[in-house]
């Protein structure tokens, strides 16, 4: 066969089995069945599995960008940061981060604190640390004894294991087998979308972590997503098996189906408020600066502030004060208010005055705009309005529609269509604290020992080239999740009836409704009972093999806020994490704070020479040094929840176990707002497990609903709103683009169709 037929012969293969991709932010529809709002973990999960029915047509709308495959965001290393930012960017993450701050927290220093949250198609998942646990058993089963039937671990497990494509290397050569990493098989699921798997690539200084923790009785716990026990654990991550590269939500579950006819995705589309029919809300709205497209007014700081003054290099999980370090000088920085005591009588209650009986309002689509200046649009949603835009956004577009506390939103002249107090409510973290212990053994290499020009070459040809090497993990590859009774077995008993004794309501904000505060009393009894369950974890221990030792709290006792600041949709929000408002996480910190000194001090670690600069042992020894130090070192990591929590009406719940929002017909919430107890767990595991789960419960609400004529074809947008930002398929353009897409294939069938007429 001549060289010209078998390539004609190749095309014609890879035109038979290649179909048009829909272009992102093609031609918008005037309608949709379904609208969701956020393309992060749940929103793209949702997407896809309600847009498997070919029937119906799904709507994604997302704030952020579409990433440009930059090196930093796909090499596990980097940890979701790029290394060399430039001089004016906003953070490590650029243009995939909201670049937001805290309000001051006044429980602790009175300082505010750096915010980081996923911004973009894929959302956190484009930034985040990879950890893969799903938390305890128990975690779970707590969420259905708040009240919600169907939410228990057994319910959540299939989809859990429906979520991920899970690989374990079993080649003697791998790391699994070189660590004897446990898996419990039965747990994982091997078909879902999102790939697992364990990092190929472990610091020595790994081994003298675990080693130490053992001794002072912190056990092994095997497979952590069994969810069975508190301790060490090796953790999978969100890494391709094969590449060694980030598994993200974009291309685990919105670029194998791009191809599909009724999957809609618009990026750099802000939402602005619910259209909720009968209801109105006043056109004014008080003028904000737009500090760029897409982002409106939710301004951040300069990287530069934060590296000026830097004596070493920044660590990766925080920024912490002390020992000679720059402080957070930027944007949000200079908003401070003077520190207080945690509140010692209980906080004023608003009496209820709410109707008993809720309305039954239906969502008929969204406004959105590109950014502060551009003209507000509007498309429709035929069935459900679906939220996925995290416990951050979600709680703030509630409000923004006139669904939250009434009183609240008297205040900022917003007609309240749905009196539901929790919203905003209920805010869970996990906040940390990064100790340094720079190790003098100078025999050891860790990740700063990477660096120079010809080791990053040699590590970025070993990663792309043969996917090994530092590059395929990320430094924090030694981890743990003790139980408080594990590291602090002689003082449990003691902060937990410290804790247990509160008087209702106790350590929450002002003018709660008695709803919330009920809510709060429940899962008070829960977090008590707890501590002295040495299966729970309370705390996680991050090592990221550079001296640098992290300490989270899983299970907090305080409760923040999440708050529009004006009616503007684009003004900057209120988050109030109230770190440090119950003084039992101030003592759980100060615990952890020394356990870190007593694991510098045991035999395996004392091996790597470490130097406790922060905190120093002289700060340890003394109870108010120590506190001092927890309150000016606290930091986010990163997992906020609770803000339209999952419970009953009575406990202060937004949604119902159905993740309807109580009040409307068609309102659904899918992302980690809705999480009732923030689980023990990196919460990107959770958070697709919950969307899996929400997209069947959406399912099955709508499988009676009259079928849809789906249109592919151009909608016109939505009539009346600047049409020239609705983009036509050009069927010239789309030619080409379908050409482009082909010619890796072409190219490929060309090479074995070669390969097989020359008999190699």
């Amino acid at each position: 066969m001549k060289q010209s037929n078998l390539l004609s012969f190749a095309i014609l293969i890879a035109l038979s089995s290649i179909s048009h991709s829909r272009p992102i932010n093609d031609t918008l529809l005037d309608e949709y069945d379904y609208i969701i709002v956020g393309g992060g973990a749940s929103g793209l999960t949702v997407a896809n599995r309600l847009s498997e029915d070919s029937d119906v047509t799904v709507l994604v709308l997302e704030a952020g960008p579409v990433d440009q495959d930059e090196e930093w965001m796909r090499v596990p290393f980097f940890v979701g940061n790029d290394p060399q930012p430039p001089a004016n960017a906003l953070s490590g993450h650029l243009d995939y981060d909201w670049h937001l701050g805290t309000e001051p927290q006044t429980y602790l220093d009175g300082k505010t604190r750096h915010y980081p949250l996923g911004r973009g198609l894929g959302g956190g998942t484009l930034v985040n640390g990879l950890l893969w646990n799903r938390g305890n058993v128990d975690d779970y089963n707590d969420w259905a004894t708040l009240g919600n039937d169907g939410w228990s671990w057994d319910d959540m497990l299939p989809y859990f294991q429906k979520s991920e494509a899970f690989s374990y290397d079993v080649s003697p050569e791998s790391a699994t087998s070189q660590y004897s990493i446990d898996c419990d098989h039965s747990v994982h699921g091997t078909s879902g979308p999102v790939n697992v798997s364990y990092q190929a690539y472990f610091y020595g200084a790994t081994e003298n972590f675990y080693s130490g923790l053992n001794e002072l009785g912190v056990p092994l716990a095997g497979d952590t997503n069994a969810g069975l026990s508190a301790g060490a654990s090796f953790l999978p991550m969100g890494i391709d098996a094969t590449a060694k590269t980030r598994s993200d939500a974009r291309r685990s579950h919105y670029d194998p189906n791009a191809a599909r006819d009724n999957l809609y995705v618009f990026t750099g589309q802000f939402v602005t408020r619910l259209n909720l029919e009968g209801v109105t809300q006043p056109d004014d709205e008080p003028t904000v600066g737009d500090f760029s497209v897409g982002l409106g007014s939710q301004q951040g700081f300069k990287i530069s502030d934060i590296l000026d003054g830097l004596t070493e290099n920044l660590n990766i999980f925080n920024i912490f004060p002390g020992d000679g370090l720059g402080d957070f000088n930027g944007f949000w920085a200079k908003r401070s208010a003077e520190p207080q005591e945690p509140n010692q009588s209980p906080p004023r209650q608003r009496k209820q005055k709410r109707d008993n009986d809720l309305p039954n309002i239906r969502i008929s689509g969204v406004e959105f705009a590109t950014d502060a200046s551009s003209p507000r649009r509007n498309v429709t949603a035929r069935r459900d309005v679906i939220l996925a835009a995290g416990a951050i956004h979600t709680t703030t577009l509630l409000q923004l529609s006139g669904i939250g506390d009434s009183s609240f939103l008297t205040q900022h002249g917003i007609s309240t269509a749905i009196d539901l107090p929790g919203v905003g409510n209920n805010y869970q973290d996990h906040f940390m604290i990064a100790t340094n212990n720079p190790f003098g053994n100078t025999s050891y290499v860790g990740p700063k020992g990477f660096g120079d020009t010809a080791t990053d070459d040699a590590n970025r040809n070993a990663f792309w080239d043969t996917h090994s090497g530092p590059w395929t993990a990320g430094p924090p590859n030694g981890v743990a999740f003790p139980s408080l009774k594990s590291m602090s077995p002689a003082n449990t008993t003691t902060i937990a009836n410290a804790a247990r004794v509160a008087s209702p309501g106790q350590y929450l904000t002002d003018g709660l409704d008695a709803t919330v505060i009920a809510g709060w009393e429940r899962q008070k009894a829960i977090l008590v009972d707890a501590l002295d369950n040495a299966n729970r974890s309370q705390f996680e221990v991050l090592n990221d093999n550079a001296g640098h030792f992290t300490y989270s709290v899983m299970r907090p006792f305080s409760r923040g806020t999440v708050r529009i600041k004006s009616r503007n949709p684009f003004d900057v929000p209120l988050i109030d994490p109230r770190y440090g408002a119950n003084p039992t996480d101030l003592s759980f910190l100060s615990e952890a704070l020394r356990f870190n000194h007593r694991l510098m001090a045991t035999d395996a670690m004392r091996a790597l020479q470490p130097d406790e600069k922060y905190p120093t042992p002289a700060q340890v020894a003394d109870d108010a040094q120590l506190l001092g130090v927890v309150k000016e070192a606290i930091f986010t990591e990163y997992h906020p929840t609770g803000t339209a929590s999952m419970l009953p009406l009575e406990l202060g719940g937004v949604v119902d176990g159905r993740l309807k929002v109580y009040g409307t017909q068609n309102l659904k919430i899918v992302d980690s707002s809705v999480m009732p107890m923030i689980p023990a767990a990196h919460l990107q595991a959770c958070v697709y497990g919950v969307a899996e789960k929400a997209a069947d419960l959406i399912k099955e609400d709508n499988k009676n609903a009259p079928e849809t004529n789906v249109d592919s074809g151009a909608g016109g947008g939505d009539g009346g709103n600047d049409s020239s930002h609705d983009s036509v398929s050009n069927p010239w353009e789309d030619l080409v683009d379908t050409a482009h897409g082909m010619l890796g294939m072409i190219k490929d069938s060309a090479d074995q169709w070669r390969d097989a007429a020359t008999g190699h």
